[in-house]
């Protein structure tokens, strides 16, 4: 989320408040899997992990983790999805 950006009222509920916000955004260092695994950890039981999900999805969000998302899972979600709307109007055509 961009420092510029209001912050949606959903995050004061999130499972990462007041957690290190460095947690979900992890450096890409010797400890980067075992980082991105402890925020995925932490989002799985989330009471607001589908706003953070919609939000990062809507966003495109490229860094940090989101819902237990990482920016490569985003993309691939979002070219499924791409994909599937392209086979979806082939058929209706």
């Amino acid at each position: 989320m961009r420092d510029t950006e209001a912050r949606p009222d959903w995050l004061t509920r999130g499972a990462c408040r007041g957690e290190d916000p460095d947690l979900h955004f992890p450096v890409k260092d010797t400890n980067y899997a075992a980082n991105v695994a402890k925020a995925k950890a932490l989002c799985w039981n989330c009471p607001v992990l589908q706003d953070c999900f919609r939000y990062a999805m809507a966003a495109q969000e490229e860094l940090g983790i989101w819902a237990g998302t990482t920016n490569a899972d985003r993309i691939k979600m979002r070219a499924a999805a791409a994909a599937g709307q392209r086979a979806e109007m082939a058929v209706a055509s």
